[in-house]
């Protein structure tokens, strides 16, 4: 396998990952919390649809954001590299959108 395929396989994994937890996030009955720390209760979510939507949302676009990065790997390998750190370091942005949607949609947050 070349430099490409390996990067183009190794990011698309990424993206998998991520557009799964958007799939389980849009399909959860419950509150759908990805992050480890402080639980949710029931009682202070006011709209539980919409706030695993939100976050069903958050996670698709970021697993896209990650497949961009797979397809760039197949023609531009130091592009992709560069896309992959960036990205990484979207995790930041994740956690703002998150705090966010947990504002919103959250009583008490």
């Amino acid at each position: 396998m070349n430099e490409k395929m390996l990067l183009f396989v190794s990011i698309q994994s990424l993206s998998c990952i991520c557009i799964t937890i958007s799939a389980y996030a849009f399909m959860a009955k419950k509150i759908f919390y990805f992050w480890i720390g402080k639980k949710i209760k029931t009682e202070s979510a006011a709209d539980i649809k919409n706030y695993n939507r939100a976050n069903g949302i958050m996670w698709f676009v970021y697993g896209i954001l990650w497949l961009l990065a797979a397809i760039t790997a197949l023609f531009n390998s130091k592009a992709a590299v560069v896309m992959f750190a960036v990205l990484f370091a979207g995790i930041v942005v994740l956690m703002v959108v998150e705090k966010t949607i947990r504002k919103k949609y959250l009583k008490n947050s």
